[in-house]
């Protein structure tokens, strides 16, 4: 049951994953939901000094990447999903 459970998880989550790239490839649907993706909790590190390191600053850093790339895309190179998988169980 627990392999089930875990292939359902993997499943899940690169569905949303899936989600996430095509709201962001998506001008006309990205500025309307893409930030849904995201809890308001959300904490970024690493932001320069002069965005706040929540979801407000968050958003100001993409509106500004949408602004100089209006073009950019998010292209999948590896699976994100497996990666994180991987990191988890070189954990253990």
């Amino acid at each position: 049951m627990e392999i089930l459970a875990e292939i359902t998880e993997q499943t899940e989550l690169r569905e949303v994953v899936r989600q996430l790239g095509e709201t962001f490839n998506n001008p006309q649907k990205r500025e309307s939901s893409y930030f849904d993706f995201y809890d308001d909790s959300l904490t970024i590190h690493g932001f320069p000094p002069n965005l706040p390191a929540n979801k407000e600053g968050f958003k100001q850093f993409i509106y500004l990447l949408w602004k100089a790339f209006p073009d950019a895309k998010v292209i999948e190179r590896w699976n994100l999903v497996d990666m994180m998988l991987l990191m988890e169980q070189l954990k253990t």
